[in-house]
């Protein structure tokens, strides 16, 4: 309520005219009312946009409610946004790029020294000419001008001193919201960042470990060995590479090598099976894990038949010096797990990955040796040769064959599929299962050997 109602209040009290007083108290009962009713909406906008932290909600609730608290012809509402000032114009999205803040206008007045204030004749951004009447509220918050609201009309003396008081009541209020929003986007970009660099580190990892192990790992800072029953290792050697890389330049064997096992990866991917390492000029793969296949060693002898033909068409342009590759393929059980602190690496080890470098070592160049155990597998999907059995180190004699071609075509992983698509009936009990005590490991090749902290 002005002042000027106050004092004519007063000098009606003063006077013997009880019709005079009655009207006046009408009027004061009108105008308390109306300011009562004033501050109950900007409490009803202030509680609107506390609930939300967004930008556009924030504003949609302004652009809606406001115009019962004061009127306007033009409403803008500036907030800082990194180091400028960014406008936003009644109706557009928050996003929306907004008009420059113009120097010597009364927005910029009052970001600059923080006061609130009504000017006459003034220009407001996004308006087209002077305003009759501008009414610009800062918000200030913990000592700080963080943005204002400002009211434009095309009226002259269109705002009175009582609706700068509610004015500047409402950017008091939407001070903390303004401020609470910065905040929480800042927090939501940090959130974004945070996601983008987890999803880097994920998909970093997922080039050296599966699915399945990387989210265990990330979900609880370690992954738990497991014990896989049934699972087909194969080694692949690149026969007399030593020496032919020895005339070689170093980039060269390099690039040499990336190409060669990038083909490798791509044939072990198609037949969903799981690349382990390279050591030097071997590559090891595995199939049946890290979840049970119940055609895990029909899988693993295609793809190696798959490594074979690619290695050998390259010898037949490159000539007698091409390379060649040894294969060797053995089945069983195996422990599963990660290694290492700075450098982890997914890893198996046990019998069947010794005996599997044996058959590689002792295989024949070109060609695919598998054990007798793998044999029974895939016996109705692949013709083999036996050659007998042959001395193995640390294993005596075993038998051993040699695989002459398939019988049946591959199972080959589709496009863009996640699964493997079952084939044939369990050929060893399909479980995998958490070791009861620390497994027995034979030996064999060192970069096999568990790794033992001190």
């Amino acid at each position: 309520m002005r002042a000027s109602k106050l004092v004519e209040l007063n000098r009606l009290f003063e006077s013997d005219d009880p019709a005079a007083l009655k009207g006046a108290l009408q009027d004061s009962v009108a105008a308390l009312q109306a300011v009562s009713l004033r501050i109950a909406r900007v409490n009803e906008i202030t509680l609107a946009v506390s609930q939300s932290l967004s930008m556009q909600a924030i504003l949609d609730v302004l652009w809606q409610q406001t115009k019962w608290v004061v009127s306007f012809d033009h409403l803008v509402v500036c907030r800082r946004d990194g180091g400028r000032w960014r406008l936003h114009l009644r109706g557009r999205p928050a996003d929306a790029p907004g008009p420059a803040l113009r120097e010597g206008q009364p927005l910029a007045l009052a970001l600059r020294g923080g006061r609130a204030g009504v000017y006459h004749d003034a220009g407001l951004g996004g308006a087209e000419g002077p305003l009759g009447s501008v009414m610009v509220v800062p918000f200030l918050s913990e000592q700080e001008v963080i943005g204002a609201l400002a009211f434009g009309s095309r009226a002259g003396n269109a705002y009175s001193a009582d609706d700068l008081r509610i004015a500047t009541m409402l950017g008091l209020q939407l001070a903390a919201v303004f401020r609470n929003a910065s905040r929480f986007a800042r927090l939501r970009e940090l959130a974004r960042d945070l996601d983008r660099a987890n999803e880097r580190h994920r998909n970093a990892l997922l080039n050296i470990m599966p699915v399945s192990v990387v989210d265990e790992l990330i979900a609880s800072g370690s992954v738990e060995p497991v014990v896989h029953e049934a699972v087909t290792v194969v080694f692949v050697d690149i026969v007399g590479f030593t020496r032919s890389a020895a005339e070689m330049s170093p980039q060269a064997v390099v690039d040499s090598l990336d190409r060669l096992f990038g083909a490798f990866d791509l044939i072990v991917q198609r037949h969903g099976l799981e690349k382990l390492k390279t050591i030097g000029d071997g590559y090891m793969y595995a199939g049946g894990l890290p979840h049970p296949q119940p055609d895990h060693a029909r899988r693993a002898v295609h793809a190696a038949m798959e490594i074979v033909a690619y290695v050998e068409s390259l010898r037949e342009r490159a000539g007698p010096d091409g390379w060649q590759v040894r294969v060797g393929v053995h089945s069983g059980p195996v422990v599963a797990g990660v290694v290492g602190r700075d450098r982890l690496a997914y890893d198996i080890w046990g019998d069947t990955v010794n005996v599997a470098a044996r058959l590689e070592h002792g295989g024949v160049p070109g060609r695919i040796n598998i054990s007798a155990e793998t044999r029974r597998l895939i016996a109705d999907a692949f013709e083999t040769v036996s050659r007998g059995e042959m001395s193995v180190k640390g294993k005596g004699h075993m038998a051993m064959f040699l695989v002459e071609g398939a019988t049946a075509p591959p199972r080959l992983i589709p496009p863009d599929s996640s699964g493997v698509p079952p084939l044939g009936p369990e050929p060893f009990p399909m479980r995998s299962r958490r070791p009861t005590r620390r497994p027995r490991l034979g030996g064999g090749r060192a970069s096999n050997r568990p790794l033992t902290i001190r």
